[in-house]
């Protein structure tokens, strides 16, 4: 019988090298944030907030929780620089950036480090570390953003038919496993904005974007799930022929995809996180991105490849690694059966996916959170 074992590094999740230069849905997010000045707007309303603090205070503390290689992430980062400099051209800026361990910090530098050129006395520090815990020091951040990060869960809590979580089409999915997936969604929210609160200073702010859905589905919601579903199943599948079918559990995406309610509820009801307020939320889905042009050329052949592109990138180097983590598959045996897995990918995506998935692949979920 084949047997797993995890180490606390191979617990991290790892993602290819071009992950951030191929992560199509995060770029579209990103234009629309530079569109709106968000970052610049936030730290004019902190400043202007809390000017006593900031004119007292010996530096300007930014954090990112989730940086990756930082390409997604750069221009916000520049706008947060660009505002404090308008108000005071000497004081220090420190941008702290965060992401797991086996992250790529090395491209994380070499993405970053010429904002140490380009600006006079800002700081780039980096924490290898889960954003479900403390990273930096109490009450010293003033302005913190996650872009696109916190649908990753602390853990897989169960096998899923879909590779992760989305709140429609699991019609074949057990409630009871659903409600074990949504509980994980939940505790990991709170977990997540506690961590902050600790961190950020009093009036500090919070942005949190990322991938979800509303509460009233549209049809290309399901068409997304149904896409994940079958994708999952071919896996299954593979694992199955190779007598690997229990472990399936570990080649679900520890992702959940939530919705409004998720979010609101941490901050509503009988037991509200302490110390922080939700000021402003908002869904909304981002034109354009590459899967949009293709889909009004009317090319789903590229379409197929472009999104088998982004499994490659985003998926081959996961499950290699969950792969790694069975004992007895030699190296041999890991790559056949990765490349098994990957060769179901075009011929499912043939089977099931439109140029309405291009749709799909755009739901944003914005929250504007404040410490109080």
């Amino acid at each position: 019988m084949a047997t797993s074992t995890e180490s606390a590094e191979s617990k991290s999740i790892k993602m290819g090298e071009e992950y951030g230069e191929k992560a199509v849905v995060q770029q579209s997010a990103t234009s629309r944030a530079l569109g709106e000045r968000i970052m610049y707007n936030l730290v004019m309303k902190r400043i202007n907030d809390n000017r006593e603090d900031f004119d007292g205070s010996s530096s300007f503390r930014m954090a990112e929780f989730g940086s990756a290689d930082g390409t997604n992430s750069f221009d916000l980062i520049k706008d947060v620089i660009r505002a404090v400099r308008e108000v005071d051209a000497e004081k220090p800026i420190e941008i702290l950036c965060n992401d797991l361990p086996s992250a790529n910090f090395g491209e994380l530098f070499k993405t970053l480090k010429p904002l140490e050129a380009e600006f006079k006395n800002v700081h780039i520090m980096v924490a290898g570390d889960s954003f479900y815990r403390q990273v930096f020091a109490k009450n010293s951040i003033d302005i913190a953003f996650s872009f696109t990060s916190i649908h990753w869960l602390s853990k897989v809590p169960c096998f899923m038919e879909s590779r992760y979580y989305v709140p429609f089409g699991l019609e074949c999915a057990d409630q009871e496993r659903k409600a074990l997936w949504e509980e994980q969604g939940r505790v990991d929210w709170r977990t997540f904005l506690a961590a902050r609160e600790k961190e950020l200073k009093k009036g500090g702010l919070l942005y949190v974007t990322t991938l979800g859905f509303t509460d009233a589905p549209e049809d290309t919601d399901h068409l997304h799930a149904s896409v994940n579903i079958c994708l999952m199943e071919k896996m299954v599948n593979v694992l199955e022929k190779n007598n690997l079918g229990e472990f399936k559990h570990q080649f679900n995406f520890p992702v959940m995809h939530r919705q409004e309610k998720h979010y609101r509820e941490a901050f509503e009801g009988d037991s509200p996180v302490e110390g922080l307020e939700l000021y402003d939320y908002s869904n909304y889905k981002v034109e354009g991105g590459v899967l949009n042009t293709i889909a009004q050329q009317g090319d789903l052949e590229a379409m197929i490849k472009a999104i088998a592109g982004v499994n490659k990138v985003g998926c081959t180097p996961y499950y290699k690694g969950r792969l790694g983590l069975i004992e007895s598959l030699t190296p041999e045996d890991r790559d056949r059966v990765l490349a098994e897995i990957e060769a179901t990918w075009i011929p499912t995506l043939k089977e099931v996916v439109t140029l309405e998935f291009a749709k799909t692949l755009s739901p944003f979920n914005e929250l504007f959170i404040r410490k109080v």
